[in-house]
């Protein structure tokens, strides 16, 4: 449910990246159909109903996996451009193929081949395929909230300590927000067409496994973590295709898989995702997350390389409660005081950002 319309628009517009990955993502569009750079980046229109029309196309599963695949690429193709070398890498639910492939486990053209694949096996409309819901509030008080109402859905995604989303059929969904919203937590339904990380998605895992046979799942490189375990994907390569394929049913323990890498020696946490789930997962333990699909993506960009050599000095996006218990961002208030403009940090910044090319 993170897909939506014009995501990345200005990285796309500057970075020839961007535009490569997309168009090789476009290749496997069907003929008639429309195109995935079409779909993200739509002709404009006057029409009062084209917003709608544009979000209900992209958020089926088929157009929005193979949609974020390319442009989560794009970014990651953007922060190569500025040198950045990581040492670990994750994904959230479809996210972990792009970290696959940034990681070399495979090329770009197979992981647009699986985003094919993979969106088009869990978007089958020859039953229902259910749906999501999002909910705030502790996951063990809304897990047992569940269990104690005999609700048959599961907890899919647990994203931070207090946020997580539910799984299951259509009615028990809307049962659960139900129930949710007596009890004091916030629930919201994703833009999504199936209870993705359930046994509803059981018919994907077959065909998605067989077509994993042919990947070679080269296991030089950094390491990858996995949803499901929340530890580094396996050496073996039939160990890692069991992994990768059975997903689809497993929770999404990105908790455990964020708090695994920070003390397996992570702290600096590059987030290239179109979601804010990596900033709110962390916020509690880690306290440096950029994310370049934040607005101002290129200044993003260019601050990270030129003040990678001191990260302790330079705490460009940590978060602090305000008097309010709410999290703000402290790089936000800095931004706007005289001083931070006349900065090594920002000069060399801007230095780096004039030094990409327009288009």
């Amino acid at each position: 449910g993170s897909q939506y319309v014009g995501m990345l628009r200005e990285l796309t517009c500057l970075l020839p990246e961007a535009i490569d990955s997309l168009a090789e993502a476009d290749l496997r569009v069907e003929s008639g159909q429309p195109t995935i750079s079409e779909c993200v980046y739509p002709t404009p229109s006057f029409s009062p109903d084209a917003p709608a029309e544009q979000k209900a196309r992209l958020v089926r599963t088929e157009i929005a996996q193979p949609a974020l695949g390319a442009v989560c690429l794009s970014a990651w193709k953007a922060l190569k451009r500025f040198d950045l070398q990581p040492d670990m890498f994750a994904g959230h639910s479809y996210g972990e193929l792009v970290a696959l492939c940034a990681a070399g486990r495979f090329d770009e053209a197979k992981l647009h081949d699986l985003s094919k694949l993979r969106g088009r096996l869990m978007s089958s409309q020859d039953v229902d395929r259910g749906t999501m819901l999002a909910v705030k509030g502790p996951i063990e008080d809304v897990a047992k909230l569940i269990e104690s109402r005999r609700i048959a859905v599961v907890v899919a995604n647990r994203n931070s300590p207090v946020q997580c989303v539910l799984s299951g059929g259509r009615e028990a969904i809307a049962q659960a927000a139900e129930v949710c919203r007596e009890n004091g937590f916030a629930a919201a339904p994703l833009s999504v067409s199936g209870a993705f990380h359930s046994s509803i998605m059981e018919s994907a895992t077959v065909p998605l496994r067989q077509a994993l046979e042919s990947l070679s799942f080269d296991a030089a490189g950094p390491c990858v973590y996995a949803n499901t375990t929340a530890r580094p994907y396996p050496v073996d390569r039939d160990s890692a295709r069991d992994l990768l394929a059975n997903q689809l049913l497993k929770p999404v323990d990105f908790v455990g898989q964020i708090c695994a890498m920070y003390d397996d020696g992570a702290r600096v946490f590059v987030s290239n995702a179109n979601i804010n789930t990596a900033r709110v997962s962390v916020s509690d333990r880690m306290w440096r997350c950029p994310s370049i699909h934040r607005r101002g993506a290129m200044r993003a960009l260019a601050i990270l390389p030129a003040c990678w050599p001191a990260w302790d000095r330079w705490v460009l996006w940590s978060t602090c409660r305000d008097g309010r218990g709410r999290f703000v961002s402290r790089a936000r208030r800095r931004w706007s005081c005289r001083w931070w403009g006349r900065t090594i940090v920002h000069r060399r910044a801007r230095n780096l950002l004039s030094q990409v090319p327009r288009m």
